[in-house]
């Protein structure tokens, strides 16, 4: 198929599926990024290798509307950040890490890990005016390990996109046909700066959640009356840290708190 491309490094490798199973990609449509938790190397890298057009420029309807008189057959964005015009004739599809309608929003994996829930998943839906709430195409659903934090879980979601999108691409039509409206949803919003910041006396499960919801990224730790910006974090309870090389172990309530990393 002629494909038109939305995204950067996050969910790399559904653009690179799309490569490898012989898709023309017509035109990747990317984003700046911070260069540090997302990054756009590898996007950037294969649409040099590959020879395929690449902009930052926000997409207008007047973009897609061209890209359809070109042959475009299908638009598929994941983890693409700016809205993309919905064009009737052209099927639109777009990757969302959570198993919607639960989960709407712009960042749902530490949403998931604070409100400690057992499953998540990706959902592959049709693009609509109204922000992830598209029928649905195909969705998998995967287990939240009681461990698991902010990178686990993005990887799982980054390991499942592809597979999802791979399986739409076998029947189209089939999957465009029967599809599944989505009812009363539930929107995520980013967490917030309360919500990524725990105090040294906090309860061990609090400061637990926090500091795996945002694992990898950042959250605050309050100490001694100081904020102090983590990277990385884990609470332990009775277990050897030798191998962890911490920059500070801190008693907390019921186990230790390991800082491994600062923003």
């Amino acid at each position: 198929m002629k494909i038109a491309y939305f995204g950067f490094d996050l969910f790399y490798d559904c653009l690179q599926m799309l490569i490898d199973n012989g898709h023309e990609i017509m035109k990747i449509f990317t984003c700046d990024v911070d260069g540090d938790y997302e990054r756009n190397v590898r996007t950037y890298a294969a649409a040099k290798k590959y020879g395929i057009e690449i902009t930052s420029c926000r997409p207008n309807a007047d973009m897609l509307y061209e890209l359809l008189r070109q042959g475009c057959q299908l638009t598929v964005s994941a983890g693409y950040y700016f809205k993309i015009p919905v064009v009737r004739s052209l099927m639109q599809v777009n990757v969302h890490p959570s198993l919607l309608p639960v989960g709407r929003g712009p960042w749902p994996q530490p949403v998931a890990i604070l409100n400690g829930l057992d499953t998540f998943g990706v959902t592959l839906h049709k693009l609509s005016p109204a922000l992830d709430s598209g029928d649905i195409l195909i969705q998998d659903e995967f287990a939240v390990e009681k461990d698991e934090n902010l990178e686990t879980l993005t990887r799982k979601t980054q390991l499942s996109a592809p597979v999802l999108l791979r399986r739409f691409l076998e029947n189209p039509d089939f999957f465009w046909k029967n599809s599944v409206p989505q009812l009363s949803g539930e929107y995520w919003a980013e967490p917030s700066e309360d919500e990524m910041t725990f105090d040294v006396s906090d309860s061990f499960d609090r400061i637990d959640k926090i500091t795996r919801a945002f694992y990898g990224y950042m959250c605050y730790m309050k100490k001694d009356g100081k904020i102090t910006a983590v990277k990385a974090a884990k609470c332990l309870k009775n277990k050897l840290t030798e191998d962890l090389c911490p920059l500070m172990s801190i008693d907390i309530d019921g186990g230790k708190l390991i800082v491994l990393n600062l923003a």
